[in-house]
């Protein structure tokens, strides 16, 4: 099946500077909230341009609080980045710091900026996928250290954070070295990855076939429709016709299943 395309965060990250002059400055002297928000939105779409190479649109905006003062002649640093890619959507976070004549940053603002992308109709279309970058990963037992990370998950409404939540979860792939037949009744051996390989919920097997080769072991059957020529086939061995378990690409050893 055709992988889905991926591109990294750092393929689309934006880095903008900005001085800020008269015009840009509200009847108090500072800068207009309104400036800097039409900044971070620009900032933002070139983020999504980058990543899903069309003309995205904004959907939401969930924070414009002003953490330093912004005056006249000061230097804006503005920096966008992706935290989440969905189907059609892109989170972008933007960075707005103040910069001093010796280089040194203060926070102004952090905004979480969701961009739709459009087609040449203006109808939502699928973007990449985001490419996660050298983490460290969580391995079986007797495989690798079980690294983990930490979510931390945060709800506002008006303004006020109503509910925070920790999550701490681990990053891997797991994958599988199966037989399985085709709808024209051929038998293959192919890798399925679950993460690439189901797509829009779509099952790849037809769980209402199988053949039993042996006693306790039966080879599934493919489901009418299904793009053979896409999937990663693999030589038989000896494992052939067994299910073969990898995590983060390295086979290892299981006792019993379900």
């Amino acid at each position: 099946m055709e992988e889905r395309m991926m591109r990294r965060v750092a393929d689309s990250a934006v880095i903008q500077t900005q001085l800020v002059l008269n015009s840009h400055l509200n009847g108090a002297g500072r800068l207009f909230g309104g400036q800097l928000m039409e900044w971070i939105d620009v900032v933002a779409t070139v983020v999504a341009r980058r990543h899903a190479h069309c003309n995205p649109t904004t959907a939401s905006v969930d924070n414009l609080q002003f953490k330093e003062a912004v005056h006249l002649n000061n230097t804006l640093i503005i920096e966008g980045k992706l935290t989440y890619v969905g189907r059609t959507s892109m989170e972008v976070r933007v960075d707005t710091f103040v910069e001093s004549l010796s280089g040194a940053r203060k926070l102004v603002n952090t905004a979480y900026v969701v961009m739709v992308a459009l087609d040449e109709n203006e109808h939502p279309m699928e973007v990449p996928g985001l490419h996660l970058e050298n983490p460290r990963l969580w391995w079986p037992n007797g495989y690798g250290d079980q690294a983990m990370y930490d979510l931390d998950l945060r709800v506002k409404c008006g303004g006020a954070e109503s509910d925070v939540r920790r999550v701490r979860f681990g990053v891997r792939e797991f994958s599988y070295e199966l037989t399985a037949d085709t709808p024209r009744g051929e038998e293959i051996r192919f890798e399925f990855q679950p993460t690439n390989d189901v797509r829009d919920g779509e099952p790849l097997f037809d769980t209402f076939h199988r053949r039993v080769v042996q006693q306790d072991v039966v080879v599934p059957a493919l489901r009418e429709g299904v793009d053979v020529s896409r999937l990663r086939r693999i030589g038989k061995d000896a494992t052939s016709p067994y299910l073969v378990l990898r995590c983060n690409g390295v086979r290892i050893f299981c006792r019993g299943g379900n």
